[in-house]
């Protein structure tokens, strides 16, 4: 029997997260944050890239909330399927772009993402070896080969499976992080 496509997987991890109701997903993101606070990751990190969640991920709002003194960044999707960084605190104003994701303006400060320590980043699934499934348009790829900041995972315990199929293209993730483990690769 053959292993399932990245688009089979893509279709599968879907399907699982729509199953995810308001209430559940709340509480994956109070479980998660909570795990990520305690694994001190983010503790000595000045500058966090971090997402705007969309489509049933792990939202970050609570790490907003308990870290306002460290610099955030969320994207916003630039042409080529490049991301720009910028500054954000929570209320700050965002647009949905093309895809309904909710971005910084465009005239909003940006973010070096070189003083970056740590990237959090959403995915539909993660495999232990580190391999991440996103939604396949590259971005998060494109972008990690460029920065040096520590690539962590944020996914529900049912995103995380043994294997998945990987490209040379794919960046691996160095963390792992779900609402009962932390995965260092």
């Amino acid at each position: 029997m053959s292993r399932p496509s990245k688009s089979q997987w893509r279709h599968i991890c879907k399907a699982q997260r729509a199953q995810l109701t308001p209430a559940q997903i709340h509480t994956l993101s109070q479980q998660i944050c909570a795990n990520l606070r305690a694994s001190q990751i983010l503790d000595t990190a000045a500058c966090v890239l971090g997402y705007w969640a969309v489509k049933g991920e792990i939202p970050l709002d609570p790490l907003f909330q308990v870290y306002p003194e460290k610099i955030w960044g969320i994207p916003r999707c630039l042409p080529h399927h490049r991301l720009a960084w910028h500054r954000y605190h929570p209320g700050d104003p965002l647009l949905p772009n093309p895809w309904g994701i909710p971005e910084p303006l465009e005239d909003s400060p940006l973010v070096d993402p070189s003083l970056a320590a740590c990237i959090l980043i959403p995915a539909l699934a993660c495999d232990r070896s580190g391999t991440r499934l996103g939604y396949g348009q590259g971005f998060y790829d494109r972008f990690l080969v460029q920065v040096g900041g520590l690539r962590v995972a944020v996914i529900p315990e049912q995103g995380l499976v043994e294997t998945l199929p990987r490209d040379p293209w794919d960046v691996p993730m160095e963390v792992i992080v779900t609402e009962s483990q932390i995965v260092r690769i």
